[in-house]
């Protein structure tokens, strides 16, 4: 059976579906059919979608356009979004921004994110075993 969008994929979302797509574009994804996903992502993420942007974010990160993978992820954490925030702090973390990911992690957790709540005690944590093998 072909996969098909509705016709509000990439509006605003609603209800149970966060990104208007009816799922369509997170099926592509699963299925292996990145490049289609990537479209509907962007579309979603274009039409200010946080979810959209959400969903992008990983996808331009694993082919380490990282600056994309920020500016998604910022805009859709500045927008309140919880995961975008989590995500963004794990980027910047990567890039040895830990400040920044620290402050990214609290407005995740702050707003409701459990994950986001462990990370700031993980970077804490790194930090101190870096600063004792530096001794």
């Amino acid at each position: 059976m072909p996969l098909k969008p509705n016709d509000d994929c990439a509006r605003q979302p609603r209800g149970d579906d966060p990104d208007g797509c009816g799922n369509y574009d997170v099926l592509l994804r699963d299925r292996g059919r990145l490049t289609e996903a990537e479209n509907w992502f962007r579309r979603a993420a274009e039409a200010e979608n946080t979810h959209g942007a959400i969903l992008l974010g990983p996808l331009v990160r694993d082919r380490d356009e990282l600056a994309e993978a920020d500016r998604l992820f910022r805009g859709a954490a500045e927008a309140g979004d919880a995961d975008a925030a989590n995500n963004l702090g794990h980027l910047l973390a990567e890039r040895g921004d830990l400040d920044e990911a620290e402050t990214w992690f609290h407005r995740s957790a702050t707003s409701g994110n459990p994950v986001g709540a462990q990370n700031p005690q993980t970077l804490r944590t790194n930090r101190k075993r870096r600063s004792r093998q530096r001794r």
